[in-house]
């Protein structure tokens, strides 16, 4: 029997935990779980939907008390390799790339006019990046 294990780092360990892409599934799962139920009860939803990393749907309540609406989320390949990576290098990734971000558009705004297509392609990956890490390192100080 082979077993995949992944380390899960945390909080600037080097050696992490050893898990196997099972439990690695299933603690992924629960913090996306985790996360779609708060943001969706700090935006003022009262329902929250999301999708593990079977592509099976989960649903409930916030418990906000809100009127209406649902906070949907699905699950995200990228979101979980950057969980597995340790805090510090995940801070050391953010750090590099709000500069790339600012750099990018500091030359965006010099060159509104012609827009360059490739300074909106890195500006807007750097963005998405950004917000990836931050999703992760939000969940580990939300455990504090």
């Amino acid at each position: 029997m082979v077993v995949n294990l992944q380390f899960f780092g945390g909080r600037g360990s080097t050696s992490g935990l050893a898990l196997t892409e099972k439990q690695a599934k299933k603690i992924e799962d629960s913090a996306q779980m985790k996360d779609t139920m708060l943001n969706g009860a700090r935006l003022g939803a009262k329902f929250y939907e999301y999708t593990d990393s079977n592509g099976k749907k989960h649903s409930g309540e916030t418990g906000a008390g809100a009127q209406g609406g649902t906070y949907r989320s699905e699950y995200s390949d990228e979101v979980a390799r950057y969980a597995q990576r340790s805090t510090r290098s995940l801070e050391n990734e953010l750090q590099q790339l709000k500069s790339k971000l600012n750099d990018q558009y500091q030359r965006f705004a010099r060159s509104a006019a012609s827009k360059s297509a490739s300074q909106v392609q890195g500006f807007a990956d750097a963005d998405r990046r950004i917000k990836m890490i931050n999703q992760v390192l939000r969940r580990r100080r939300n455990k504090k």
